[in-house]
């Protein structure tokens, strides 16, 4: 009745036992093809069965799915012809003879996500899934179930389903690479009941996994390289997930040179800290920047600045390579501890100002400094009731005062270009300059600054929409006016 060649990858994601997967990686692994393929091969196979594709914008649903080679138009064409099938654009559905519907939706805003509340999703797929916000992913999951629908004994226990495809980047790209990437290649796991409970895996879409791509295009590899822009060029080729092509950081960004194995400082407990190697605490000053979040997540950052160049030695350090040394200038950077004010969905705590202080208390009380320069979030100056949240973190027993970030014009972009100078600076070998330097104790951090997407309205900016909450503690602090002056002072810069 219909045939659909699938290449070996495809025929096992088809297969798998898992019931939430992530097909994601390269361009031209032939994950949307895979999108539409599964979605025609099930209709067919299980009647009555609801599909559901889901992409960002409209106009992106009928180019991708709608248009050109391996289309529905082109897949479904012997059915059609049969009148086995039926394509409804002005509805956006496809209807079986058996019963069986494929949704074409889109969902450009987060509001948009309640047009599906009362949907009974069968089988839900998700096309660029990094373009969605978690909140839009977990919604629509939260429709899955299968009422009354019979499913074949061949695929007993493998719906309802979600197969979401995707190349890495886009406002999701943190926290899809957390709920998938992150546990490895293929490894098919159960999440928690907070998660969905359902069995997932990733599985990495690869150019060699599409040999008819190839064998068409030979040259297409070529073709990527060609884009100009060599990260994004590895993102398409390798399906790095470690990188975001056209980020704001991540063309400068170097986990290698950026990231740091934390030093103690002269004063601390080493029975308590470990045998890190100490060093001269009188050679930094100390300082810190909060980010106000309740609902969305709250950041603090600890830094240390050098008043002198510096060369610190890590003496048997458990990275692999053997002892390091290194010279660092004057004026670098080095973010040595943070709090995250998040849950593991990058949800806000609600945590109250006494919560926060006393955790901001803890911190301080192991690095031995009160970090008395503090920038914080310009509005929690906000006077709402005779009171601001500023006020409130002053008071005892909180007693920690906070002065306004900048918010001036021009700020944002500003603090861009700041914050790109230094981890510039931050590659050179030796140094000539002073950087920016993270410890690999402050793992939110790095999970979430480097992947950081442009605006796309104004590319000199980072997207707000995006996970940026410790990306602007750390904009606070470095475009902080005491800051750049005592910056110049003891480097010059």
């Amino acid at each position: 009745m219909i045939e659909i060649k699938l290449h070996p990858k495809q025929s096992y994601a088809l297969n798998s036992p898992c019931t939430e997967a992530l097909w994601g990686g390269s361009a031209g692994g032939g994950k949307s093809f895979f999108i539409r393929a599964s979605a025609v091969i099930y209709s067919v196979e299980i009647p009555g069965l609801q599909t559901y594709i889901f992409r960002r914008k409209y106009k992106d649903l009928i180019r991708n799915h709608l248009q050109g080679s391996g289309s529905f138009n082109e897949l479904l064409k012997p059915l059609i012809d049969q009148k086995l099938c039926k394509i409804n654009t002005s509805d956006m559905v496809i209807d079986f003879a058996n019963g069986s519907r494929i949704n074409l939706c889109h969902m450009q805003h987060e509001h948009n996500m309640y047009d599906y509340q009362g949907a009974e999703i069968h089988y839900c797929e998700f096309d660029e899934l990094t373009t969605f916000t978690e909140d839009m992913y977990t919604f629509v999951r939260s429709r899955l179930r299968l009422g009354g629908l019979k499913i074949p004994d061949k695929y007993e226990g493998m719906f309802p389903r979600v197969l979401a495809a995707s190349n890495p980047g886009g406002i999701g790209h943190n926290w899809v690479k957390k709920a998938w990437v992150d546990y490895g290649e293929n490894t098919i796991w159960r999440t928690p009941k907070t998660q969905g409970f359902m069995l997932r895996q990733f599985i990495p879409a690869k150019l060699e996994d599409n040999p008819t791509l190839t064998e068409s295009d030979p040259h297409y590899a070529a073709k990527l390289l060609g884009i100009g822009d060599p990260v994004v060029a590895r993102a398409m080729l390798e399906g790095s997930w470690d990188i975001t092509g056209g980020g704001a950081l991540d063309d400068l960004w170097s986990p290698i040179s950026h990231v740091v194995e934390p030093f103690l400082f002269s004063g601390m407990n080493t029975e308590l800290y470990g045998n890190l190697g100490t060093v001269n605490k009188e050679a930094f000053f100390f300082s810190k920047a909060y980010d106000y979040g309740s609902s969305a997540p709250y950041g603090v950052m600890f830094f240390a600045t050098l008043k002198e160049d510096l060369t610190i030695d890590w003496v048997g350090v458990s990275d692999g390579k053997g002892d390091v040394s290194r010279t660092f200038k004057k004026g670098s950077v080095f973010v040595i501890d943070e709090i995250y004010g998040a849950d593991d969905h990058d949800k806000g705590l609600y945590e109250t100002v006494p919560q926060i202080a006393e955790k901001i208390h803890q911190k301080q009380k192991k690095w031995g400094d009160p970090f008395l320069n503090a920038v914080a979030d310009a509005s929690i100056f906000d006077i709402y009731n005779g009171n601001s949240i500023a006020n409130e973190f002053s008071l005892p027993p909180n007693n920690i005062h906070w002065k306004p970030s900048d918010k001036r014009k021009g700020s944002r972009v500003n603090g861009l270009s700041r914050i790109r100078t230094l981890l510039r600076n931050g590659l050179q070998t030796p140094m000539e300059e002073p950087g920016l330097f993270f410890f690999s104790s402050c793992v939110q951090s790095v999970r979430t600054i480097p992947t950081l997407p442009r605006d796309p309205k104004n590319m000199e900016d980072v997207d707000t929409s995006a996970n940026d909450h410790l990306y602007d503690v750390l904009r606070y602090h470095l475009y902080d006016k005491l800051m750049l002056a005592g910056q110049r002072r003891i480097s010059g810069c």
